[in-house]
């Protein structure tokens, strides 16, 4: 990594023409700003590649032929990209070994400096790196090995908030700090969650209620039954005739 004073913005004059730009001299190491290269106290050259990439930093997406609306700002950040797009490195090395990868998101020294051609990746800290060199669609924030004490974390709008009890899943973190929904075994086939239990024990629940009700209309009916046979018979001992004396001789 480079140490040294960055000129900032303010230091550039021009007449508006990026071409007559030209650097107040400090001595001091400068770096690429809206699409011009400048270095060390001398004139600004054009940026390889396409024009709407911005830079800022010693080498900062130095290598760049032709990737387009790439953000670099820091010492060698994004310092491999050559034909990547759509990628922003903020800290000093921030996707340095990126060369063909696009849409990446990189903040923090040495974040996701390691990456070469995954795509649509996220590194939030310093020394985030990537688990492997290609991934793809990653969330990384903050990496437990990069200092000698490891992280709390807090975030807010979580705690005492309501969600809804038909799509809430639990949620559960391995050792190395992925998060999901779903447990998987050492080969990756699912295994029976809490969720899972607790989804069964709803569906049991439910299917006891379904009973419950059955049973009671049920009971209606056979009342219902009980009711009317007590009606025929009634209706039967009050259709029989009078029983008749016989007198004896």
């Amino acid at each position: 990594m480079f140490v040294g004073v960055q000129q900032q913005m303010s230091d550039l004059v021009s007449d508006g023409s990026p071409e007559e730009a030209r650097p107040i001299r400090h001595g001091v190491r400068c770096g690429r700003i809206n699409g011009i290269h400048v270095d060390g106290g001398q004139r600004p050259v054009p940026l390889s590649g396409n024009d709407e990439c911005g830079a800022h930093g010693h080498n900062a997406l130095t290598a760049n032929v032709d990737g387009s609306e790439n953000n670099a700002f820091g010492d060698l950040a994004l310092f491999s990209n050559t034909s990547g797009g759509t990628n922003t490195g903020i800290g000093d090395d921030a996707l340095f070994s990126v060369t063909t990868g696009s849409s990446n998101t990189a903040l923090g020294d040495e974040a996701g400096s390691n990456l070469v051609d995954g795509e649509g990746n996220i590194y939030i800290g310093a020394q985030v790196q990537a688990g492997n060199t290609d991934e793809v669609e990653f969330i990384r924030i903050g990496d437990d090995t990069a200092f000698s004490f490891p992280y709390d974390t807090f975030i807010a709008g979580i705690f005492n908030r309501p969600v809804a009890v038909g799509t809430a899943v639990a949620v559960f973190v391995d050792d190395t700090g992925k998060l999901g929904t779903i447990l998987v075994d050492a080969v990756g086939n699912k295994v029976a969650t809490p969720q899972a239990m607790l989804n069964e024990s709803r569906n049991q629940q439910k299917r006891i209620a379904e009973l419950e009700g059955t049973v009671v209309r049920l009971a209606g009916m056979v009342k219902e039954q009980a009711a009317q046979i007590q009606k025929v018979s009634a209706q039967l001992e009050a259709s029989k005739p009078a029983p008749k004396v016989v007198a004896n001789k």
